[in-house]
């Protein structure tokens, strides 16, 4: 089946087309036109690409009312592809698009505006609903239909093409990184942060619960002080994302290196690790949202009355302290984080952050120095600067070391549990438990023979290392495998003497017997 948009190529275009070279054509098209292409799915209104303030009224009805005193709305720049689903996505100009045609269907109402009849005639259309406005004004309808579009058509673009292209065609706004990450066609990594970060028209995709909003008129999520004017939310989700890649987030993560990383692992065009590798792509997606349910969490039990805000800095030194405590319990524990209470968290992470932060005269003892004025940072000072820094390593080292420090091993008041990393007990240690006992079995006293034996935890590893559940050879002792299956995870003296096990010993008894 032919692309529309081909019958607009020139005949001096037609060879490049067919041989695949770039190029692009200009094409004057009607509302009406835009309108029916869209409808019919000849143009992708591309809604992912959507900014944050597509659904700022004062913005679309100053669109509306520019086709209403008949100003030119500039260039609409289309990318044509062979996509099964549309024959054209739209690179600059979406919002543009996707206003009018909401304003064709009664979606929203004008703002001020005065329409001139054909006979010259001012008549006010503010605050009126494109309905309303055809069904009192006579010559309304076709005036608006019949307003030009203007249209820039690329032919045979590649995915940097458009990227670039978006970018360049957006340089007066001023963009983010993460806006123009959001401009990355053709990347699985810029579809999966997009979509957890944005209510998407097209997949009619819900944000994440972090990000939800109940009025949706608001530019902050019910949980975050964090505005999504430059497209913040979509930041979140990003790093979270390449946090999450690595493993550790006490990365450097600015912009170029975001971009380099999009790139290698997630373009579908050049085969990025992660279109290669979908079992590992799946497990960072898996672990992201786990990271964003977490942070869901903690924000909504957040203080009522906040001193320390809920912004991309408390974002950023939540997610860098929790992944450092899984290194840090790891070295001096030997251990994982098992579970984490939000509630208590919140309060408590609240409070650390608070601390650190509210005495500014607190005397530094690290040697570190303002670049800006030369003098010798406090300790909150330095904090403050370095917890959000993506761009400086020693920085970002620095505030996680801080928060470490303030943490002081308060796991139970952080709600924090971990437990023994080490499921099982050395063989080592088990055949040493084995002989020191007598070869028998600790809790009914049976002789074993060491291919019945199972070492258990005399405290439970499910209690945690700070309730002394470690897999080491002082908490360690020799069972039958059928009794220590029975056993679970109940402490050894309270199941020892609760005689529970007695039936089973019996049994085994009697097949020892039978066999001798």
């Amino acid at each position: 089946m032919k692309n529309y948009f081909e019958q607009f190529i020139s005949e001096e275009n037609k060879e490049r087309y067919e041989n695949g070279v770039y190029f692009k054509e200009n094409k004057i098209i009607s509302i009406r036109e835009l309108i029916h292409l869209v409808n019919s799915n000849h143009i992708n209104p591309n809604h992912e690409a959507n900014r944050p303030d597509r659904n700022n009224l004062d913005k679309k009805r100053g669109i509306v009312s520019s086709v209403i005193h008949n100003v030119d709305l500039g260039m609409i720049c289309l990318r044509v592809e062979n996509d099964h689903n549309y024959d054209s996505m739209i690179i600059d100009g979406g919002h543009r698009v996707r206003t009018n045609v909401d304003f064709y269907q009664d979606k929203f109402r004008s703002g001020k505006a005065k329409f001139t009849n054909k006979n010259d005639k001012q008549i006010d259309v503010s605050g009126m609903s494109y309905s309303e406005i055809k069904e009192s004004i006579l010559d309304f309808e076709n005036q608006f239909l019949d307003y030009k579009i203007y249209l820039t058509l690329f032919y045979n673009m590649s995915p940097e093409q458009f990227t670039r292209q978006a970018v360049s065609m957006n340089q007066s706004s001023k963009l983010s990184g993460s806006e123009i990450r959001n401009f990355f066609v053709d990347n699985v990594i810029t579809s999966f942060v997009r979509n957890l970060s944005c209510y998407n028209a097209t997949t009619k995709n819900i944000p994440h619960a972090l990000f939800q909003k109940k009025d949706m008129s608001k530019t902050k999520s019910d949980v975050l002080d964090l505005d999504d004017t430059e497209m913040d939310y979509f930041s979140v989700v990003e790093r979270v994302f390449y946090f999450c890649s690595l493993g550790d987030a006490s990365v450097v993560c600015e912009d170029s290196t975001l971009n380099d990383f999009f790139e290698e692992y997630g373009s579908v065009t050049y085969r990025g690790k992660y279109v290669v590798n979908t079992k590992a792509y799946n497990q960072v997606m898996q672990q992201t949202t786990a990271m964003l349910d977490f942070l869901y969490k903690v924000f909504s039990n957040w203080p009522k009355k906040r001193l320390v805000k809920t912004d991309m800095k408390t974002i950023l030194a939540t997610l860098r302290f929790v992944f450092a405590l899984e290194d840090y319990v790891r070295v001096k524990y030997k251990a994982k984080v098992d579970s984490i209470d939000s509630a208590k968290f919140a309060q408590s992470f609240h409070d650390l952050l608070n601390s650190i932060l509210k005495d500014y005269n607190t005397p530094n003892d690290l040697g570190l120095w303002s670049s800006c004025d030369g003098t010798e940072r406090t300790y909150s000072n330095a904090f403050k600067a370095y917890v959000a820094s993506i761009k400086t390593q020693g920085k970002i080292l620095s505030a996680k070391k801080m928060m470490l420090d303030k943490f002081a091993d308060n796991f139970e008041q952080f709600g924090i549990k971990i437990v023994d990393q080490r499921v099982s007990f050395d063989i080592q240690d088990q055949h040493k438990r084995y002989n020191e006992v007598g070869k028998v079995c600790e809790v009914s006293g049976l002789p074993l023979k060491f291919d019945d034996v199972q070492g258990d935890h005399a405290v439970p590893r499910s209690w945690g290392v700070l309730q002394g559940g470690v897999t080491e050879l002082n908490n360690l002792r020799i069972l039958h495998k059928e009794i220590n299956n029975h056993k679970g995870a109940r402490e050894f003296e309270e199941y020892k003497n609760s005689g529970d096990w007695k039936p089973i010993a019996s049994r085994i008894l009697e097949e020892q017997k039978a066999l001798t």
